[in-house]
C-alpha cells in the first residue's frame, strides 16, 4: 500500500457557537454615550429663517408629480437637424 498524505481538515464551526458569536457581536457594538444633538454652531439665533426653512408642501408636491411624469413620459432629446 502506498503511504497517503493526511491534511488538517477542520471541522465546520458549531451552528451554536457561531449564533452565540454574532449575538455577542452584535451586543457588544460601540455604544454613542456623547451628545451631539443640538452642538452643531452653523445654526443659530440669528441665522435667517430663509437659509433654514425648506420647501414648502405644495412646491414638494410638485417635484414628485412632475418626477412621476418624468418617469412615465420621459423628454425625447431633441435630434440636430442637418439642414
Amino acid at each position: 500500500m502506498a503511504e497517503r498524505e493526511t491534511k488538517d481538515v477542520k471541522a465546520p464551526p458549531n451552528l451554536a457557537q457561531r449564533t452565540i458569536e454574532e449575538v455577542q457581536a452584535i451586543a457588544h457594538t460601540p455604544k454613542h454615550h456623547k451628545e451631539t444633538h443640538g452642538t452643531s454652531d452653523d445654526i443659530d439665533e440669528d441665522t435667517p429663517v430663509q437659509e433654514v426653512k425648506g420647501p414648502g408642501v405644495f412646491h414638494r408636491l410638485k417635484e414628485e408629480v412632475e418626477a412621476i411624469v418624468q418617469a412615465v413620459h420621459p423628454k425625447k432629446k431633441e435630434s440636430p437637424s442637418h439642414d
